[in-house]
């Protein structure tokens, strides 16, 4: 359930995905590391925003954002989302 009655609520698309980040994975630890693999140091994951927009269809408003996270696991390459949300009957939804 949400509080909120649009997905405009939320904020812009990038503020959005913000508030929903923890579906990309969140580091449970903490690591003391120096710069690898392109990482700033003590980090071991990171994302990036590709593009975000807002999308109105049959007079509901919808997010969709694409974004790439990699971590420093090896799979250099990272793992590509398409998330898409909505706001209806107190609800978000999210694809």
């Amino acid at each position: 359930p949400t509080d909120k009655t649009s997905i405009t609520q939320y904020g812009t698309p990038a503020e959005f995905l913000s508030s929903v980040s923890f579906l990309l994975g969140r580091t449970t630890q903490t690591f003391i590391t120096g710069s690898e693999g392109g990482f700033g140091a003590n980090r071991v994951a990171a994302a990036s925003l590709l593009g975000a927009e807002s999308v109105t269809k049959k007079g509901k408003t919808y997010y969709e954002v694409d974004c790439v996270t990699r971590t420093a696991d090896g799979n250099e390459g990272g793992r590509h989302h398409l998330i898409s949300g909505t706001v209806s009957n107190g609800k978000l939804y999210l694809f």
